[in-house]
């Protein structure tokens, strides 16, 4: 990862630099379009998905002849990259992951490989249905997205997915919590100065 650009590079690749690009033929647009995705370019990289679809999108109709300047292109990747890292981050890295880790967590505390397996499979299969269906949404809507993402609907999605994370924590707390309450109900003092305590049985149960 270079620091000038940061992610840049990892899009331009994504992008596509082969026979796979919007500009097959190694002449000055396919330069350009080298030049103008080596820029700076950072967000969460899961949500980085339809990113790289609409850019596509904008860059075939480009080289199909449409009047797209640079500064379109350039505009709609800095444009989402801010708003979908702060969607993408409390989401996957604050609800999907710790979510299923405690699930697998609880699993393998009863001594059952199961549990790192299950949190594997869940949050890879979460990861990439994210990375093909962003790519395909992004190349459908073009500079559509824009209009999905506005009017508060990032905000309720990241709202919405922590909800979903905190109750399901709590119930994964509460099922795999106990504590122990010893409760002494009285003393008794003999004639000999020796103290009896009576207690309780132990509690041992969910929080």
């Amino acid at each position: 990862m270079e620091l000038r650009t940061y992610a840049g590079t990892g899009f331009l690749l994504l992008y596509g630099t082969g026979n796979s690009s919007p500009y097959p033929e190694n002449n000055e647009a396919r330069k350009q379009a080298i030049r103008r995705h080596l820029e700076f370019f950072n967000t969460q990289p899961f949500v980085a998905a339809p990113i790289l679809g609409v850019t596509l999108a904008l860059e075939e109709q480009r080289a199909n002849g449409a009047e797209i300047d640079d500064g379109a292109i350039n505009g709609i990747k800095v444009g989402l990259m801010g708003p979908l890292a702060g969607v993408g981050d409390p989401i996957f890295w604050g609800t999907v992951r710790p979510v299923f880790a405690a699930l697998g967590a609880g699993i393998a505390m009863s001594g059952s490989l199961l549990g790192p397996l299950l949190f594997f499979i869940l949050f890879n299969l979460v990861r990439l249905a994210t990375r093909y269906y962003g790519v395909a949404y992004g190349y459908s809507k073009g500079i559509d997205i824009v209009k999905d993402m506005g009017g508060g609907f990032l905000q309720k999605l990241t709202e919405g997915a922590s909800i979903l994370g905190l109750f399901v924590m709590g119930a994964l707390v509460n099922k795999w919590t106990h504590v122990n309450i010893p409760l002494v109900v009285s003393r008794i003092t003999d004639q000999t100065g020796k103290e009896t305590r009576y207690h309780c049985p132990d509690y041992s149960g969910p929080v």
